[in-house]
């Protein structure tokens, strides 16, 4: 039977538009990963986690992620449609 490309497709519209919005200003600011956690109180080894090991936000509180955004000068309206489902 042949392969499709729905695995791609289906990977592309699930992608995880908050951590990439947040990690996306992570970069611009040049920060650290430590630097990054030390904005929510995370500890190296849970901003390891969170952020290397899981590469989503799903498990993130929605307090740690609107602090996050806060700190990081996001928006409220770009987080908002981030969050749409």
């Amino acid at each position: 039977m042949p392969k499709t490309k729905m695995a791609s497709q289906i990977r592309e519209r699930r992608r995880d538009r908050v951590f990439e919005l947040l990690l996306g200003r992570k970069e611009a600011l040049a920060l650290t990963d430590e630097e990054f956690g030390a904005l929510v109180g995370w500890s190296k080894a849970t901003t390891h986690r969170r952020i290397r090991q899981q590469k989503s936000s799903r498990d993130w509180t929605l307090g740690e992620v609107t602090t996050l955004a806060s700190k990081l000068g996001i928006p409220p309206e770009d987080l908002r449609e981030a969050i749409k489902f």
